[in-house]
């Protein structure tokens, strides 16, 4: 199992090529662009996030505030995408980015401070511009599952107030 370690890291632009400038000097993005086929054909299907408790994360009980088991999945969502070739970074300048429409969570164990939590994220029933989320959160220490999500999400273009399909490699990787 491959963990990916919570650290933010510089996505290398050359990966996924060069923005253009345009005769008026603002940067025009191709599309095409925002992911990386090679990336995604040698992606494993489950994705491993590793992040740390802090301790300002915690509740007045001395348990993880539920809100932040929010920022754990985003996290891992995001960092799973980066896994799959998608650079998001230049989706952000295209103003192309993941919507949820719809979230079921959950809880079934408490986490608490010192702790380490490992998400696993993998992505199913792709057609067109949607498809399903599932993520599970387990503690390190004893590797017990403390929570389960399903998320219903599609990529949008907010420029264009519309959809955005996804690429063909990805469509076909997770169409189950």
């Amino acid at each position: 199992m491959r963990i990916r370690n919570f650290i933010y890291r510089q996505t290398d632009l050359s990966v996924y090529g060069k923005m253009e400038q345009t005769q008026n000097h603002t940067q025009q993005l191709d599309t095409k662009l925002l992911f990386n086929p090679e990336i995604a054909k040698n992606a494993k299907t489950n994705h491993t996030t590793e992040i740390p408790v802090l301790w300002s994360q915690l509740d007045a009980n001395g348990h993880v505030n539920n809100g932040t088991y929010q920022f754990y999945l985003d996290e891992a969502r995001m960092q799973a995408l980066e896994e799959e070739g998608f650079s998001i970074s230049l989706m952000r300048d295209a103003n192309i980015g993941p919507v949820i429409q719809k979230v079921e969570i959950k809880y079934s164990k408490p986490v608490q401070h010192p702790e380490t939590v490992l998400i696993e994220t993998t992505f199913s029933e792709i057609k067109g511009f949607r498809g399903k989320v599932h993520q599970t959160i387990r503690r390190k220490s004893d590797n017990e599952k403390v929570c389960e999500a399903t998320f219903d999400a599609l990529f949008f273009d907010f420029t264009k107030n519309r959809p955005w399909k996804l690429p063909e490699v990805i469509r076909n990787k997770y169409t189950n």
